[in-house]
């Protein structure tokens, strides 16, 4: 059985390429947004199993 993680985390802008990386959904690219992007998470939750 392989576990699909899902992140607390969601963004307005739907991402154009994605990839699956440890059983997370990682977005590659947003289109014609120019990046990268840096993105302080740490002052969420974590959830990990």
């Amino acid at each position: 059985m392989e576990i699909q993680r899902v992140s607390p985390i969601r963004f307005d802008i739907k991402a154009v390429e994605t990839e699956t990386r440890d059983g997370w959904q990682v977005a590659l690219s947003y289109g014609h947004h120019q990046g990268p992007f840096l993105i302080d998470l740490s002052h969420r939750r974590k959830w990990d199993l």
